[in-house]
C-alpha cells in the first residue's frame, strides 16, 4: 500500500523498510508500521528531511507542536 502511495515499484520501498526494521528504529505488522526510535530515524535521514520538516512547518504551522 505505501508503494501504491508513493507511486513506485513495491521492492523501492520493501527494501529500505527491511532495512529500517532490522535496525529496530521501525516495527513493521500488516498495514501498520510503528517508529521506534524517531532520535535513530532522524539520525540516519538525509538533510533532506530537515528541509521538508521546515516547508512543511511554514505551510502548516500547527503540524509539528514538539
Amino acid at each position: 500500500m505505501l508503494a501504491e502511495i508513493l507511486s513506485v515499484h513495491r521492492p523501492t520501498v520493501t527494501n529500505p523498510v527491511r532495512a529500517l526494521h532490522r535496525t529496530r528504529f521501525i516495527q513493521v505488522g500488516r498495514k501498520r508500521v510503528t517508529i521506534r526510535d524517531r532520535g535513530g530515524l532522524i539520525k540516519v535521514s538525509c538533510e533532506c528531511y530537515q528541509l521538508v520538516r521546515l516547508r512543511i512547518a511554514q505551510h502548516l504551522p500547527r503540524t509539528y507542536l514538539d
